[in-house]
């Protein structure tokens, strides 16, 4: 599970919509082939939140392992190299 705080530092009541993205880890020595693998940068989940001004609010999220993995032709489970931390933000641009 991975969770957020979002604190409304403005003097209006507001939305927000917070994503959360995994990035994929490519190791040293193994190539990419165009178009056979998934993208680098995958959106996972999103939530939009009313906040209050002052009000901060938790959101969570809960990624299956079936979505950082895949099926391959052995009919075995894989890592499809999706690691590290997830990354909580408002937007991909911010994803960097």
């Amino acid at each position: 599970m991975v969770s957020v705080d979002v604190t409304n530092t403005g003097d209006m009541a507001g939305k927000e919509i917070v994503e959360l993205y995994i990035r994929k880890i490519v190791p040293e020595g193994i190539e990419e082939k165009p178009g056979a693998n998934k993208p680098f940068r995958q959106l996972k989940g999103f939530d939009k939140v009313e906040i209050l001004p002052g009000e901060t609010k938790t959101i969570a999220f809960r990624i299956p392992l079936k979505e950082i993995t895949f099926w391959n032709s052995f009919r075995k489970w894989l890592s499809d190299h999706f690691a590290g931390l997830p990354k909580v933000c408002k937007d991909k641009e911010a994803f960097g």
